[in-house]
């Protein structure tokens, strides 16, 4: 890379930190914007420290502002929670450059808030803006270091306008040659493996959760009697996505995307994978598994299929649940839909 490319991570979280690391390797210019101001100032002082599939110690740009941060980056790479996305994108409203891009992390609808948020001053100042179907890189927090346990073979790449898509992976496929063009916007955030594996398997064991126990999620949490309510709910979601539009993709399709190695079953799926058993279970309820996982992954999926006219009684069981036992109407707290806007973002 002759000139390095200029790349704005917004998001100070293990997801954010691999990827500086990773793209720093690759000779990239980074920034780092967080909402917390000390977490800034530690990072502007002690950088960041990598282990795993990427390794070594990173000084990348960090700032506080977010005006200084995006001036100048080609790419905008979204890597905050996923209630992060609304207001992170109406603090980007004027502050777009010509011809920016838009990257949202692990979908979540992220692309759908931003472009209710931007679209019409990203149509004018031809800034495109996609997400991905999920996370690249599988990392946690050892002591100070984030550690990338692996680095996903394949994942789904779509933009607002679908066409763009392709041309955005092409452009990327120097820095991360996992990304593959996805039908649409609507179709990555509908075919995301987490919320349909994590809610489930997480319900099941809420107590473990709430007794900070130590317990492997997919090794001990994930039993065969939960991976088959992760497939009752799975096959919902998939009725849904056929009715918004989008071809669906089955959960055990999509892990099998990920990895070289393909199985048949859900459960053969999991239990063959060392990435996924070697993961510890949450230890409190506080967890992206329930507080980002249903409102942005399983409620936007019953709402859609009241909107279309889909029963998914497994999925409003399982809503039900957590709201009885934690007092949250996750319903409210998902994006709000109409379907005029879905149907415009299926056929852009």
């Amino acid at each position: 890379m002759d000139t390095p490319m200029r790349v704005t991570i917004l998001g100070l979280g293990r997801a954010a930190r691999a990827t500086a690391g990773y793209l720093m390797e690759k000779g990239c210019a980074v920034t780092l914007w967080g909402r917390s101001g000390a977490e800034v100032e530690k990072l502007a002082r002690d950088g960041i420290q990598i282990t795993g599939a990427c390794a070594g110690h990173y000084a990348p740009n960090v700032e506080k502002e977010l005006k200084k941060a995006v001036q100048g980056a080609k790419w905008i790479l979204v890597q905050t929670v996923a209630a992060g996305h609304a207001p992170i994108a109406h603090q980007l409203c004027g502050l777009l450059e010509e011809g920016q891009r838009i990257l949202v992390f692990n979908g979540n609808w992220g692309a759908y808030e931003f472009w209710k948020e931007l679209g019409e001053e990203a149509e004018q100042k031809k800034v495109e803006i996609a997400e991905t179907g999920s996370q690249i890189f599988l990392a946690d927090y050892v002591g100070e270091a984030c550690h990338i346990k692996s680095i996903k073979k394949e994942i789904a790449l779509a933009a607002v306008h679908a066409d763009c898509g392709k041309m955005m992976c092409e452009e990327l496929q120097e820095l991360f040659p996992q990304f593959i063009p996805d039908q649409n916007v609507v179709s990555t955030s509908l075919n995301s493996s987490n919320p349909v594996m994590h809610a489930p398997i997480a319900l099941f064991n809420i107590t473990r959760m709430e007794n900070g126990e130590d317990y492997s999620f997919y090794a001990t949490a994930a039993t065969r009697l939960t991976l088959a309510a992760v497939e009752k709910v799975d096959a919902e979601r998939c009725a849904v996505a056929r009715a918004v539009g989008v071809s669906p993709m089955r959960c055990v399709d999509i892990i099998n995307s990920f990895w070289p190695n393909k199985y048949e079953t859900l459960y053969d799926a999991v239990k063959n994978n060392d990435a996924y058993l070697s993961g510890k279970g949450p230890v409190t309820i506080q967890h992206r598994y329930i507080e980002e996982d249903i409102p942005f992954g399983i409620a936007p999926v019953a709402l859609l299929g009241k909107l279309y006219g889909v029963e998914t009684p497994n999925i409003d069981a399982m809503l039900s649940a957590y709201r009885w036992l934690l007092d949250v109407d996750f319903l409210k707290l998902a994006p709000k839909f109409d379907v005029d806007a879905v149907k415009k973002l299926v056929c852009l």
